[in-house]
């Protein structure tokens, strides 16, 4: 993902200022990526300084001054450079904390992860339930429909990771049903018995 590329190809379109960046990028994709103000200025002052756009001083009427962005011409070239490029891969599917936390997970642990558990996928279900409502907008007139891809990639990946979060606490409730972990030997330190074993 390159927010910078984003921005750039916005500029490359046409100059704006910062805010009406973030509210094309919003338009385009969705308001449910998130971009904040913060990322868009911070990548605007990286990409200005390598020289990829370029700000110019404008004030409108009593509004105070504002810097209007616009993408250089070596702007322009590493643009398409990105675009010809391969997309860069994203993570390793499925390498997720939560399996090194169940695989050292010991039974005085396994409620408290069990409630952070729950309470993910709560989060999760209802992030869910706000992408497919937003799903209702309107398609554009041309073009690919960027938000409705986005959107649809983004309910399928909540809903794997709804179901990947109902999984891990089957998986401590199979745990925890098998039995009592066995007690340490009297000379040992406190049991740190693996999940699963």
């Amino acid at each position: 993902m390159s927010i910078r590329h984003a921005i750039l190809g916005l500029l490359a379109e046409r100059p704006m200022h910062g805010y009406r960046i973030r509210k094309a990028f919003a338009e385009r994709v969705s308001p449910l990526w998130g971009l904040t103000t913060g990322q868009v200025y911070q990548s605007l002052a990286a990409l200005q300084r390598r020289g990829l756009v370029v700000a110019r001083a404008e004030r409108t009427g009593r509004r105070p001054t504002r810097r209007i962005y616009s993408a250089t011409d070596t702007g322009q070239q590493e643009l398409d450079r990105w675009q010809r490029a391969a997309p860069a891969a994203c993570a390793r599917p499925f390498r997720e904390e939560i399996l090194i936390r169940l695989m050292l997970l010991r039974r005085e642990d396994a409620e408290p992860l069990s409630q952070a558990i729950a309470a993910q996928e709560r989060e999760a279900s209802l992030l869910l339930e706000r992408v497919r409502h937003a799903r209702t907008r309107r398609a554009p007139e041309e073009g690919i429909d960027v938000a409705a891809t986005f959107l649809d990639g983004m309910t399928r990946h909540l809903e794997a990771e709804v179901a990947n979060l109902q999984l891990f606490q089957r998986a401590i409730a199979r745990w925890l049903a098998g039995g009592a972990a066995p007690a340490p030997p009297a000379a040992a330190q406190p049991s740190r018995q693996p999940a699963g074993s």
